[in-house]
């Protein structure tokens, strides 16, 4: 899992599906927006091309570098850090001195 937000890993989840998206990026978002085509307006589709085709880094091979590529990142990245977090409060409560309940033996 924590390779997972490691975007300098690119042989695991996330990267090896994104780099298969973006190998199909502009096939996957047109039958896409055809299933919407009586719905969405141009803005919305124009917008949605934005975030999931537009690149945002210098290397414009980089598989990572659309936005939404990089909110996918940076969101696991926040899931990851979470999952410390709780994993250490846990063994926190795991190393605590137990209580025993009021009027009753601790064992």
């Amino acid at each position: 899992m924590e390779n997972a937000g490691n975007s300098s890993s690119r042989d695991t989840f996330p990267a090896t599906w994104l780099s298969w998206t973006q190998a199909r990026q502009g096939e996957l978002l047109e039958s896409f927006l055809a299933l919407f085509a009586n719905d969405l307006d141009q803005p919305s589709c124009k917008e949605l091309r934005n975030l999931f085709l537009a690149r945002t880094g210098v290397d414009s091979d980089d598989n990572l570098s659309t936005p939404f590529a990089q909110k996918l990142i940076m969101r696991l990245e926040q899931l990851i850090a979470e999952r410390k977090r709780l994993t250490s409060e846990a063994r926190s409560y795991e190393d605590a001195p137990k209580i025993s309940p009021i009027g009753r033996k601790s064992r």
